[in-house]
C-alpha cells in the first residue's frame, strides 16, 4: 500500500475518532470539568436492557402523540402561612432591579384580586438582592443571573412540620429571562408567587392543552399569563376569604447575618442543602441538554429535611 493511501486512512481514523468522540461529548451533555463528566457518566443507566421490547405496548406509544393529555401533578401538597381562617395578609419585600417592576406590579395585582379574594399583601420595596436573603415571616421576589442550571424560576420554602411556611423566595433567573419576552417573564413571576403562597403545580405536562392559569406548565406562556379559578379556589381552602382579623407573622428588625433566627447548625444545614439543589440543578440540565427534553416530573420539587422541625422545600420551573 502506498504511502498517499496510508495517509488517508490515517487521516480517516482520525476524523472518525475525533468525530465519535465529538459525538459522546456532546450526548454526555457537553461536561467542562472531570468532576461534570463523572456527574454525567454516573446519569447514565446501564442496567439490563432485556425487558425493554416486553414493555413497549401501543399505550407506551399513544402517550407520545396524545396533546390533550390529562392534566398530570407530580405533588399535589399545599402549605400555608400562619393565618387566622379570614384570608391571608401578607408582606412582599420586593428586591428586584428596575428592570422587573412591571412584571412584579402586574402579578401581584392579579393574585390579590382574586375571586374569591383570599389575600391581601403588602410590598415593601428593599435594595437589589441578587442572593435573595430570607426573612422570617416573608416572601422575597428577587432577579439576577443564576446560570445555566436548567430553571428559569424557583420559589424556596422553609416549611415547619410539614405544614407551616416559615419564608419564601422567589428567584427569576436571567440566564434564561433577561432577553425573553414579556409573556415569558410575566408567566415566571405570577408562577413563583404563586408558589410563594404555598400553592403547588396545576399541571406538570409541557405539551398536553394549557388550562390557562400560571401554575400549569406551557410551551406558550401567553396562554397562561395569569392566576385561575383552580388556584383563587385552593387559597380560599387555604386562608378562608378575606373579611378583616387575618393575622401576618411579625418581621423583627435582625442582622442580615440572624435573618432567618436559625442556630448555627440550622443556618449550616441550611445553606448545605441549597448547594445540594444548585448541584442537582446543573446535572439535570446536563442531562436535558443530552437528551434534549424535560426531566422527570418528580424533580420539579426538591425536599430536604433539614432538622426534626424545618424542611426545605424547592418549587422549579424548567427552561
Amino acid at each position: 500500500m502506498g504511502s498517499f493511501a496510508k495517509c488517508c486512512q490515517l487521516s480517516f481514523a482520525i476524523l472518525f475518532l475525533g468525530g465519535g468522540g465529538y459525538l459522546i461529548w456532546h450526548f454526555l451533555g457537553r461536561p467542562e470539568s472531570a468532576d461534570e463528566l463523572k456527574d454525567a457518566l454516573n446519569d447514565i443507566d446501564f442496567s439490563d436492557f432485556t425487558d425493554v421490547w416486553d414493555n413497549l405496548t401501543d399505550d407506551a406509544f399513544d402517550d407520545l402523540w396524545k396533546s390533550d393529555a390529562d392534566p398530570s401533578v407530580g405533588d399535589n401538597t399545599t402549605y400555608e402561612w400562619d393565618n387566622g381562617g379570614t384570608g391571608l395578609n401578607l408582606e412582599l419585600y420586593n428586591a428586584l432591579d428596575d428592570t422587573w417592576q412591571g412584571e412584579y406590579a402586574i402579578a401581584v395585582a392579579d393574585w390579590e384580586n382574586g375571586s374569591p379574594d383570599s389575600l391581601t399583601l403588602t410590598t415593601k420595596r428593599v435594595e437589589v438582592d441578587n442572593g435573595c436573603t430570607a426573612v422570617v415571616g416573608v416572601m422575597k421576589v428577587c432577579n439576577g443571573n443564576y446560570g445555566e442550571n436548567g430553571w428559569l424560576g424557583i420559589n424556596e420554602l422553609v416549611v415547619i412540620n410539614g405544614k407551616k411556611i416559615k419564608h419564601s423566595v422567589a428567584k427569576m433567573n436571567e440566564h434564561y429571562l433577561l432577553n425573553a419576552d414579556q409573556d415569558k417573564r410575566r408567566y415566571v413571576m405570577c408562577h413563583e408567587i404563586g408558589h410563594g403562597f404555598g400553592l403547588p403545580h396545576t399541571d406538570e405536562q409541557f405539551d398536553n392543552k394549557d388550562l390557562g392559569d400560571c401554575l400549569d406548565y406551557t410551551n406558550t406562556p401567553k396562554n397562561n399569563l395569569l392566576p385561575g379559578a383552580v388556584n383563587y379556589n385552593k387559597l380560599q381552602i387555604l386562608y378562608g376569604v378575606v373579611g378583616g382579623g387575618g393575622r401576618r407573622l411579625r418581621v423583627k428588625e435582625v442582622e442580615a447575618t440572624d435573618i432567618l433566627g436559625f442556630s448555627p447548625e440550622l443556618l449550616a444545614e441550611y445553606n448545605r442543602a441549597k448547594l445540594e439543589f444548585d448541584h442537582m440543578s446543573k446535572r439535570h440540565a446536563r442531562r436535558r441538554r443530552r437528551l434534549n427534553e424535560h426531566v422527570d416530573q418528580d424533580h420539579k420539587v426538591y425536599i430536604r429535611q433539614l432538622d426534626d422541625e424545618h424542611t426545605l422545600h424547592v418549587q422549579v420551573q424548567y427552561a
